[in-house]
């Protein structure tokens, strides 16, 4: 999925890299999305954890830009890591995004 997700996104990023900007990205926690678009699964074992990733990005002004490297985003988004990593386990993976203009 981090392939995907990466191939899916990066002709996005280069566009916002090549007219010299930084990339803010922005994750939308998973009780906010949930409330936005409910997901069912229908036919399926109930899955150990739902993991939802939503990202915000957008072209920033690198004069303009203090770097933030302090968020713990694995919180901010409310997933349960170590529930992920259960291989075993039937685990759903929903991302998404969406470029933001300002």
């Amino acid at each position: 999925m981090r392939t995907e997700f990466i191939v899916y996104w990066l002709p996005a990023f280069q566009r916002i890299r090549d007219r010299n900007l930084y990339i803010r990205f922005t994750f939308v926690p998973q009780a906010a999305f949930a409330k936005a678009a409910v997901i069912k699964l229908r036919g399926v074992e109930p899955p150990k954890t739902i993991s939802r990733v939503f990202m915000l990005f957008s072209g920033v002004d690198p004069a303009s830009t203090e770097l933030d490297t302090t968020v713990d985003w694995v919180s901010h988004i409310g997933q349960d890591q170590e529930a992920m990593k259960d291989t075993k386990a039937f685990r759903v993976l929903e991302w998404g995004g969406m470029e933001v203009h300002q």
